[in-house]
């Protein structure tokens, strides 16, 4: 059984032969419908090429048996010369203005997200510089890395924990913040006062089992943030460990240069 609905174009009675042609000679089942859709064709001709159509299939030869349950005829939009050029000009200011807007809503979706990330690092300094271990964590993806290693949401809180122990008043103020993609790179003013002691080898390592004296230091950080669906999911960081060491009396100053005196 051939049973399906066929949309046939054609531009007038010269396509009328290859109309017909997508009939399938052999096919003795019936064809739901057979749709006409007549481009630039005057409503006199298109009556003219369905009476022909109507004919051609009620003859015997090598169409016997092909039924038609129904048979429409369609004006197609694109009706005259004017409306086709209309339409031709028409697609082609839809065409650019679909080109300039996807960059655009493209854009304007990856500054969302830029906005978005940048947010979340304010966020999460200030929840370090507040003491709150657990929502500084939570910023952090489940899964997060910490300089290369998979340490974890949980590790990060550990780090933080111990880092908070050492120095209770901990901050990371921001200086200069910068976005793109998917990373929010931070340059900060670190401070903090030396009064507890270090478990966990944050900060260089060098503060674990050391007796703290009350110290305080400020010195600079450079922090790399990659982010993902509002999570940080990858931290890097380069420090002034050398210079918090030596600000809290624990390595020796930065040596002096001798001049000689000219002779």
């Amino acid at each position: 059984m051939y049973n399906e609905e066929r949309l046939i174009e054609t531009a007038g009675l010269g396509h009328l032969h290859a109309l017909f042609a997508q009939v399938p000679v052999d096919s003795t089942g019936l064809i739901q419908r057979i749709d006409l859709v007549a481009v630039n064709s005057r409503a006199e001709r298109r009556d003219h090429a369905l009476a022909m159509f109507r004919e051609t299939l009620g003859k015997p030869s090598g169409r016997q048996g092909l039924r038609v349950h129904t048979i429409r005829v369609w004006r197609s939009a694109w009706s005259s010369t004017a409306n086709l050029r209309r339409s031709r000009n028409e697609r082609i200011i839809a065409a650019i203005a679909f080109s300039v807007l996807v960059p655009l809503v493209a854009r304007a979706q990856e500054v969302d997200v830029i906005a978005r990330n940048k947010e979340v690092i304010r966020q999460n300094l200030a929840h370090i510089c507040g003491g709150d271990v657990k929502a500084a964590a939570a910023d952090f993806a489940e899964n997060a890395d910490n300089f290369g290693r998979p340490v974890g949401r949980e590790g990060i809180q550990r780090t933080l924990e111990d880092i908070l122990t050492t120095f209770p008043d901990y901050c990371l103020r921001i200086v200069e913040m910068v976005a793109v993609g998917d990373a929010v790179i931070v340059r900060c003013n670190v401070t903090g006062t030396h009064l507890g002691m270090a478990k966990r080898p944050a900060n260089g390592g060098g503060l674990v089992g050391v007796k703290p004296e009350g110290k305080r230091h400020e010195i600079t950080h450079i922090h790399w943030y990659t982010l993902r669906d509002g999570k940080i999911v990858q931290h890097y960081a380069n420090r002034d460990d050398l210079g918090m060491m030596r600000q809290l009396g624990l390595a020796p100053p930065v040596p002096t240069a001798s001049v000689s005196p000219a002779k």
